[in-house]
């Protein structure tokens, strides 16, 4: 608690670093489930391979440990170890650290890492890092380390009860958002994102943390009370997907330490957990010598140094000294053949997965073994994509990834889709043993090294812009794991030193060693038994994979392609335009396209592009909106002209330029990025992905399981069922918009017709608005333009049809199931009303969404305990084509008690439109919503050109007039909007309920009064 004033600490220098693991999951508030099963299916972008390093090696390595003025030999002193590893100190020297964040030590015993930093600017990052998790628990599978997260936001000393909450949403804090936690099996993380527009806030964001840190009072009541919402949180596991989880979980675990590490624990152990024991642990577990305090912002390092003194200099143990478990997992080299199967899991995949040896972080030889980690699973992704490709592979959407599933705990995981997955196990373990015995090609192997070398580059780019949050993850995983915080410059030296020194043959003894040492553990999972192998057909695919005779060397690798075409010759523009408002700059070529360039420093070294043109799928056949996102899916993954999708992927990787088409409903385009060294490659995809698109086989074959896998949602995911009532009930049926297709669309979806679908709206120019931001110059934008936009066909001038039936009047009530166990359990609201869209009902609507999801949260699970989240509420005004707001509320909750929370939420609603909302609760919120706003990222500012595009200056809104709109609404005006958006006798609601039975004393109700269609152009 608070020391005297002008204490200074006793400051001890750390040292200790190494390679970070990618992060474990987190949960909104205080959340507890702490580590993620990989169910990997194609969740990132293929480019993202190059990206990934970046992030593993740059993105979390960018602060350093001592200020120069202490500088001590951390090998001196036996004692300096990082916390919680329990690991004596490396014998070779520690990784070089960055002299601009300081580390140091107060009598007590805890450490601290502080750091000034002027990005984003206005900001400060504050940390609790305890190191202690759910393998310190006296009782496997218990919960207390998670139910102790819970009840620091239930009240300290000096913050008793719910009073944390309300305080910091009065300096802009969002609980979720900007308040957040969670807890581990290897520690337990507090965190505040805090404004510092206000003059006692970040006094009192260090205030909190004190008080989490030493003053909680788990009070026997408060424990009751949160025990509801403890066990809604549990129920959150039991979805199919937890299921699933769990037995992956189980299979990553089986026989280390982390088995039976279930952060959550049990319900029958969350039911008995006792106030006793979780004052136990934290007593135990919560002291200084346990602790890290981490600070970056906007803020010097004397004042944060000195708010830490101030406050944490007192704090004592306030119980004995227990050491925490020493931390290591031994790699699995058993062998292990799965066959999952559950009614409500997804369409069937497999799951392969060979275990890595743990990586030492701090030394060079951990950094080097996890930077040969990525080189192999990016080689490997790379290779399967040729086989597929190729024909020589019967499998669909290849995926293949090296991940960290505890600090402990590595994989090099495979996931796929495939006819006959038996037989495909055997077919890809011979696969991988051929290229471990006769190892990486190496065209290959440096084509990947330039890759990883350009991307080691590109986060050097991006180094001087790092945000506050990413510099203090990065402490947090130094504190715990000893990952790498050294200077950017020298790290990026360093690194580039090791690429170059690995060779072809280091790689492919890598591999073949984890191939060597590594049993594979093989899954299957699906909804229908009798069409998956049995796991004795499964072993015996495995054994023949492991001991088949291999034959020859694989085939040559694809050669890569420095261009995707010839550089067209220049058009230029026929008006050149400056926008001062936007600080950017029109040019208008003869083919109707436009392009809006303007500099950004928000991402040094990198350029964004956002492109959109009038039409969408209003302007194809009925029904084809359920085709447009695998028509577009389908060419983004094939190749151009006459290179082939493997060729344009390694243009991809080389270049960090990406670029994905879509088609909406008034609108088609794309968005992509691009190093700022590369922009041309961006414009070089843009053409090409207009001129010479391509629908090719495997591309085609992932968009066709994407149809299948959307189509079995709908049939087992409660979720998906209910957005296809929701939106079945909102336009009629599924003339106007149909969510997945029929029998009949996907019988006659071809390569063909998706590529005609494609070229139909994307295949020519008439109004194509470009916005381009980022660090670039408009000298740049205006040569590359005049080659690659300036030359693009000119289509036949088009727009968007008005078709959209008017949303439905009165009540529409509708059920589906609440899938398995019943953890699905909730409800869904739509509230669709005619507006006229102005900047300030815009404003108005940003803090209506805020003040309700806050309302909700506090209800349905500060006071009912019922829902583990509250309520997401989305309020969004649209222009086209029709001017609407559209209020969504989505509701999970207690399967026995949807009833009172559904007339909960509905009162809550009633009472904000009827009464309005109080000064206090209006000032909240509408602090919360600066906060978001005055954060700008890109992106905010492309939307805003785009605006400006499509409605030829009339929408002129910038994202600072967004700002000043907010900070100008009153009261009256927020109260006024939420009685024009929230009628009581208007909405669709949609239950997920058991048996898609309606709560007592309500009935389903079909579509009476539903709008007709409109008619005319947009």
């Amino acid at each position: 608690m608070t020391g005297p004033a002008g204490d200074n600490p006793s400051v001890e220098p750390v040292a200790s670093c190494g390679p970070p693991p990618p992060d474990g999951s987190t949960d909104q508030r205080s959340g507890g489930t702490a580590r993620h099963s990989i169910l990997v299916v194609r969740a990132l972008l293929r480019v993202a391979g190059a990206a990934a390093l970046a992030a593993l090696v740059l993105g979390a390595c960018g602060g350093g440990i001592v200020d120069t003025s202490r500088t001590s030999d951390p090998a001196a002193d036996p004692a300096v170890t990082t916390a919680t590893t329990n690991r004596p100190a490396p014998p070779a020297p520690a990784l070089p650290v960055d002299p601009a964040v300081t580390i140091g030590r107060l009598e007590n015993g805890l450490t601290y890492y502080v750091r000034s930093n002027g990005a984003p600017g206005g900001n400060l990052e504050l940390r609790l890092v305890v190191a202690a998790g759910s393998l310190e628990q006296e009782v496997a599978r218990s919960g207390v380390a998670h139910f102790v997260e819970h009840m620091l936001f239930n009240g300290t000393v000096g913050f008793p009860g719910n009073t944390l909450t309300q305080t910091l949403e009065g300096f802009g804090m969002q609980v979720g958002a900007d308040v957040n936690a969670y807890t581990t099996c290897e520690a337990t993380v507090y965190s505040l994102s805090v404004a510092l527009d206000g003059a006692d806030s970040a006094a009192t964001a260090f205030d909190v943390l004190d008080q989490w840190a030493s003053a909680a009072t788990i009070d026997p009541a408060a424990v009751a009370d949160e025990r509801g919402v403890v066990l809604e949180e549990y129920r959150t596991t039991e979805t199919v997907s937890g299921i699933i989880s769990a037995r992956f979980d189980e299979t990553y675990t089986a026989g280390s330490m982390y088995e039976d590490c279930d952060p959550i624990g049990t319900g029958e152990m969350i039911l008995a957990t006792d106030p006793a024991d979780l004052r136990r642990f934290y007593d135990q577990w919560y002291r200084p010598d346990m602790m890290a305090v981490v600070a970056v912002g906007d803020l010097s390092v004397d004042r944060l140094e000195q708010e830490i003194a101030d406050r944490f200099s007192d704090n004592v143990a306030r119980s004995g000294r227990p050491a925490p478990r020493p931390r290591h997992a031994d790699p699995i080299t058993g062998a292990l053949a799965e066959v999952i199967v559950h009614p409500d899991a997804p369409s069937p995949f497999v799951s392969i997965d060979l275990s890595l040896a743990d990586r030492d972080p701090g030394t060079a030889a951990g950094e080097r073994a996890s930077l040969l980690d990525g080189l192999v699973s990016s080689l490997l992704q790379y290779h399967l994509d040729e086989q597929v490709a190729a024909g020589g592979l019967e499998i669909v959407r290849p995926f293949a990834i090296d991940f960290a599933y505890t600090d402990e705990l590595r994989f090099l995981g495979f996931n796929y889709v495939a006819a006959d997955e038996a037989g495909s196990v055997s077919v890809l373990l011979i696969e991988l043993r051929t290229l471990a015995e006769h190892g990486f090609q190496e065209v290959a192997v440096e084509r990947q090294v330039a890759v990883f070398q350009k991307a080691l580059d590109q986060a050097l780019a991006g180094a001087a812009t790092r945000q506050d949050q990413m510099f203090a993850d990065t402490y947090v995983r130094h504190f715990l794991t000893g990952a790498d915080i050294d200077e950017a410059t020298a790290l990026h030296t360093r690194l580039s030193a090791m690429l170059a020194s690995i060779t072809t043959d280091e790689v492919s003894a890598h591999f073949a060693d984890t191939m060597a040492v590594a049993g594979p553990l093989v899954i299957v999972v699906g909804h229908d038994a009798t069409g998956l192998p049995s796991v004795a057909e499964l072993e015996a695919a495995v054994r023949e994979g492991r001991t088949a005779v291999l034959g020859d060397r694989l085939p040559t690798a694809t050669a890569a392609v420095d261009s995707l075409m010839d550089t067209p010759e220049p058009v230029e523009p026929i008006e050149v335009n400056p926008l001062p408002t936007h600080d950017a700059v029109e040019f208008v070529y003869a083919n109707g396209a436009r392009v809006i360039a303007g500099w950004s420093e928000i991402a040094e070294g990198q350029v964004d592009l956002w492109a959109e043109a009038q039409g969408g799928w209003t302007l194809l056949a009925p029904g084809d909106s359920a085709l447009v996102d695998h028509v577009t899916g389908a060419v983004d993954r094939s190749g151009v002209a006459d290179l082939t999708a493997v060729q344009v992927e390694a243009f991809e990787q080389s270049t960090g330029a990406w670029l994905m088409s879509m088609i909406g409903e008034t609108t088609e385009g794309f968005m992509g990025s691009a190093r700022s060294t590369d922009q041309e490659a961006l414009f070089a995809l843009l053409h090409a992905r207009i001129t010479s698109p391509r629908v090719d086989g495997p591309a085609f074959a992932e968009a066709m399981e994407a149809i299948t896998n959307l189509r079995r949602a709908v049939e087992a995911d409660p979720y998906a069922a209910s957005m296809v009532q929701t939106f079945s009930a909102r336009y009629g049926g599924d003339t106007y918009l149909r969510l997945f297709p029929d029998e009949s669309q996907t019988g006659r979806f071809s390569p063909d017709s998706a590529l005609a679908i494609y070229e139909s709206r994307l295949g020519d120019v008439d109004d194509l608005v470009i916005a381009i931001v980022g660090d670039t110059d408009i000298d740049t934008i205006s040569e590359l333009s005049d080659r690659y936009v300036g030359t693009l066909p000119r289509g036949v001038p088009d727009t968007w049809l008005d078709l959209a039936p008017q949303p439905p009047t009165g009540i529409v009530t509708r059920a589906v199931q609440a899938g398995a166990n019943d953890a699905s359990a909730g409800f869904d609201l739509l509230i669709v009303t005619a507006v006229e869209p102005t900047e300030r009902l815009i404003a108005a609507a940003r803090v209506v969404e805020r003040v309700l999801e806050t309302r909700l949260f506090t209800t349905l699970r500060e006071e009912l305990a019922m829902s583990y989240s509250g309520a997401f509420v989305s309020v969004q005004v649209v222009e086209h084509p029709l001017p609407l707001a559209v209020v969504y509320v989505s509701v999970d909750g207690n399967p026995t008690g949807l009833g009172e929370l559904h007339a909960r939420t509905l009162a809550e609603i009633a009472d904000l439109a009827t009464g309005g909302t109080d000064p206090d609760e209006f000032e909240r919120a509408r602090s919360t919503v600066l906060v978001d706003l005055d954060f700008v990222t890109n992106g905010d500012l492309l939307k805003r050109l785009i605006a400006w595009g499509r409605s030829h200056g009339a929408d002129s809104a910038t994202v600072g007039d967004r700002y000043d709109e907010v900070m100008a609404l009153s009261l009256s005006a927020v109260s006024e909007t939420a009685a024009l958006l929230l009628p009581a006798d208007r909405r669709i609601e949609v239950f997920r309920t058991p048996g898609a039975e309606l709560p007592a004393g309500l009935s389903r109700s079909g579509m009476a009064d539903v709008g007709t269609t409109g008619a005319g152009t947009g």
